[in-house]
């Protein structure tokens, strides 16, 4: 029962077999693609979904399989069931933490990946290059940060929780 964590850490930390990769893959990409189109059509830029891709008047913008978010997905999943096992008591607790690095990790794609089509449509197709990794990075901070920051927050609840349970 000990060892029930780091093993199943360890399968984490593997890639998915292709069976399960690529259904994630796919519904990533769909996910991020859609929510990229309706926020670019709430800001008034016409944006039109085809597949993965994005539609602008200027350019394309392709959701691509390293651009789903699935790395992000993935490091997230195991930052937030480490820092959790270190710093969480509660079982609930922690499988509501993973849930927010979860919830992080898509939050942040969508942020990372609406950065680059609207420096697409301002910019150009070709300005996308130029930032993509700077973007990729930012978010990779974004998530890291706040999931520290959050189990800092839960910790702390579940201290106060402890001592009030206690009086």
């Amino acid at each position: 029962r000990r060892l029930l964590f780091p093993l199943l850490f360890m399968f984490v930390a593997v890639p998915l077999p292709k069976i399960l990769w690529n259904p994630v893959v796919f519904s990533l990409q769909s996910l991020i693609t859609f929510l990229n189109v309706e926020a670019l059509n709430l800001l008034g830029i016409p944006a039109v979904q085809s597949a993965h891709v994005i539609q602008l008047p200027n350019g394309v913008v392709g959701v691509d399989e390293a651009c789903s978010g699935v790395r992000s997905l993935q490091s997230s999943i195991m930052a937030a069931l480490f820092i959790g096992d270190l710093t969480l008591r509660r079982t609930s607790a922690k499988v509501v933490f993973l849930a927010a690095g979860i919830g992080l990790a898509v939050v942040g794609n969508f942020f990372r990946s609406l950065y680059l089509s609207l420096t697409a449509y301002q910019k150009g197709v070709d300005a996308v290059n130029t930032v993509h990794d700077t973007a990729g990075w930012s978010i990779l901070i974004f998530t890291a940060g706040l999931l520290v920051l959050l189990a800092m927050a839960m910790t702390r609840m579940e201290r106060l929780a402890a001592e009030f349970a206690s009086q």
